[in-house]
């Protein structure tokens, strides 16, 4: 029966993505995919008994595991550096399994600007960051574990914003921009010289709060 559920969600979520880019991540994508699977009216409530929120972190999970198991294979293979993997997750993660995710990212930025989804977004865009750097063979655990993922979570925020509006082919801007931000953000990552109290970032960020309570 769990595995039944599990595959019935799945579909639901394939449906949900090609429905997503017009109709928007909201309570009526939910409907509609219900409708377009031939489902019973209100099934969804049982399969995402947590609402559109629930089948938004689904899809952010879809798109960690495709960007997991795409650049697993490349960085096994090849010897690529620490900050070229990053541009790489990034990238793949951005253009998704159809090399363009613009419109269904828009919408999904735009699910996440809703002050109701604000922690949400916070939460989720932390499981992206962390989930890069481990691609890229971070294993950190002190304070550059948190300096490193904040320092990503603002180029990959930034990025997404700038990877909706772009019209380049194969987003081909938005790969130069993140290679800028990605320099930026190194040249900051000195901070860690300084006294690692500095800012501080711990206790003064309140969605690093948010994030060590995931």
């Amino acid at each position: 029966m769990k595995k039944n559920t599990s595959r019935i969600r799945n579909d639901f979520l394939e449906e949900a993505i090609k429905q997503a880019a017009t109709c928007g991540w909201n309570h009526q994508l939910l409907l509609e995919t219900e409708k377009k699977l031939g489902l019973q009216k209100n099934y969804h409530i049982l399969l995402f008994p947590g609402g559109i929120k629930e089948l938004v972190n689904l899809f952010e999970h879809h798109l960690s595991s495709y960007t997991e198991y795409i650049c697993s294979k490349k960085f096994q293979k090849e010897k690529i550096r620490v900050r070229d993997k990053v541009k790489e997750a990034v990238m793949v993660r951005l253009r998704g399994k159809n090399n363009d995710n613009r419109m269904l990212m828009s919408k999904l930025v735009s699910f996440y600007r809703e002050p109701a989804n604000f922690n949400l977004y916070l939460k989720n865009l932390w499981k992206i960051v962390d989930c890069i750097w481990y691609l890229a063979g971070d294993e950190s655990t002190d304070f550059n574990h948190y300096t490193k993922r904040t320092l990503l979570f603002m180029v990959y925020r930034s990025s997404l914003l700038y990877y909706i509006s772009d019209q380049s082919k194969n987003a081909e801007n938005t790969e130069i921009f993140l290679e800028k931000k990605i320099a930026q953000a190194m040249n900051l990552s000195k901070i860690k010289q300084a006294p690692k109290n500095l800012f501080g970032l711990r206790d003064k960020i309140p969605f690093i709060r948010l994030f060590n309570n995931k």
